[in-house]
């Protein structure tokens, strides 16, 4: 969510560190840019990086070839891998659960992972360098004006 960005614009991901709850095969990285406004979802692949599991509960952390620029465009990061049946390698944190900020695809589509869990999935950009300094601010933040109308 571009919100949550926001704090951020300026600085650069170096890194992502997942966090892995079962043991499973073929993990991958994958880091795209925003989908269509019409279309929820990722856009563009931008990385898809593998990565090896040791043991379950393992925090890794993945290098990103380069550093990805943060401008508040929305980004999507998370990772993909093969898991049998009755395994859950999907690592969460303690919560408070985050309103739109957990999708999951196992097939055509994307829905927010269990409504009904209140935590997170541990996936998290690091973060390097200073953000912008913040010098604009809009007041009020909403409204209607008339064609001839103007507010100062």
């Amino acid at each position: 969510m571009p919100s949550y960005l926001s704090d951020a614009i300026g600085q650069e991901i170096t890194s992502v560190d997942v966090q892995i709850n079962d043991t499973a095969s073929n993990f991958a990285l994958l880091v795209y840019d925003r989908g269509s406004f019409t279309t929820p979802g990722p856009g563009t692949l931008l990385y898809n990086i593998p990565f090896t599991v040791s043991a379950a509960f393992d925090i890794i952390n993945i290098p990103l070839p380069s550093p990805m620029y943060i401008d508040g465009k929305d980004i999507w990061i998370g990772y993909v891998c093969d898991a049998d049946s009755g395994t859950y390698p999907l690592g969460l944190d303690n919560g408070p659960r985050t309103a739109g900020v957990n999708w999951i695809s196992t097939g055509p589509g994307w829905s927010e992972y269990n409504l009904t869990i209140d935590a997170n999935l541990t996936i998290y950009g690091n973060l390097q360098g200073n953000p912008i300094q913040k010098w604009l601010t809009v007041s009020p933040m909403s409204g209607m004006l008339t064609p001839a109308q103007a507010v100062r």
